[in-house]
């Protein structure tokens, strides 16, 4: 029996070094996943982005929401788009505002002010 004690103390040693190894591994090959999924969202982000700007239009703001925006009087977005101060679109008896166009015609109307 005395010489049975020191087989199973090596294979309780050996079970848990294999144990750990294993582990290791685990955490190694996870680590891996992780890495590449942080990659794939990355990607999938990118792609969303581009597929965004390559579909198209941007959806039209009608006088109210720019004048919301803006802080004005829908009165005051309209006659701004009639004497073409503001920028702005006419689709039959609507005027239309693109937010990109706004946002440029903002920024140049604020650096005018810096200067």
């Amino acid at each position: 029996m005395s010489e049975e004690s020191p087989n199973i103390i090596r294979i309780k040693k050996h079970e848990q070094s294999a144990g750990r190894d294993i582990l290791a591994r685990l955490e190694k090959l996870e680590d891996s996943f992780l890495t590449g999924l942080q990659e794939i969202r990355a990607v999938k982000s990118e792609l969303k982005k581009q597929a965004d700007s390559i579909s198209g239009l941007e959806k039209l703001l009608d006088a109210k929401a720019v004048a919301d925006l803006l802080g004005e009087k829908e009165r005051w977005v309209y006659q701004q788009a009639k004497a073409k101060k503001i920028p702005s679109i006419k689709l039959g008896k609507y005027w239309k505002f693109s937010p990109s166009q706004l946002q440029k015609w903002l920024e140049k109307k604020n650096s005018a002010c810096s200067a």
